[in-house]
């Protein structure tokens, strides 16, 4: 991940931003207890972002990396928490 270009400390924070939205998108797509490539691939990209100096993170390239990351979970329902809200369903139809 060596930056061509570097981001500004603004940057670096929607970076972060863009970043916790994705982890969570993807995390609510995949079944419990699975942890998916994509899903360790934006581990990395977030170890990376917060141990690096903006000057070292070329904004574009990441942010295009984390967008494509969430690609094969854009038609994929929410599984996290399913069961929770299923019960929770049924809970209120009995009441």
């Amino acid at each position: 991940m060596k930056g061509k270009s570097m981001c500004t400390l603004m940057e670096k924070d929607v970076l972060i931003d863009i970043l916790a939205e994705a982890i969570a998108f993807v995390g609510y797509r995949e079944q419990e207890g699975e942890m998916s490539p994509e899903s360790i691939r934006l581990m990395k990209i977030r170890r990376f972002i917060y141990s690096s100096a903006p000057e070292k993170i070329d904004f574009d390239e990441i942010k295009k990396e984390i967008n494509e990351l969430k690609k094969p979970f854009l038609n994929k329902p929410k599984v996290l928490l399913k069961e929770y809200f299923e019960n929770q369903k049924k809970t209120q139809e009995q009441i």
